[in-house]
């Protein structure tokens, strides 16, 4: 039986570095193409049209416990 994605041997590695956005949400268009239009956590693939509150910016460190990288681009990412 094959596996249904194929997982990388390694992290991955940023292709944008944008800076300076006020809101963490303003960087959703860099997101969408920095992880190929897909969730990261179950790797769902966004389908053509218009898609409105299926996929969101989350925070790989909390903001709880980090707010000083709220806004941090390598701390975002797309789900």
């Amino acid at each position: 039986m094959t596996a249904p994605f194929t997982y990388p041997d390694r992290p991955h590695g940023r292709r944008h570095g944008p800076v300076g956005y006020a809101d963490y949400t303003s960087y959703r268009p860099w997101l969408r193409d920095e992880f190929a239009f897909r969730c990261v956590y179950c790797l769902r693939r966004e389908t053509w049209g218009r898609v409105f509150g299926e996929f969101a910016v989350d925070h790989f460190l909390p903001v709880k416990h980090r707010p000083d990288l709220t806004t941090v681009y390598t701390n975002l990412l797309y789900v």
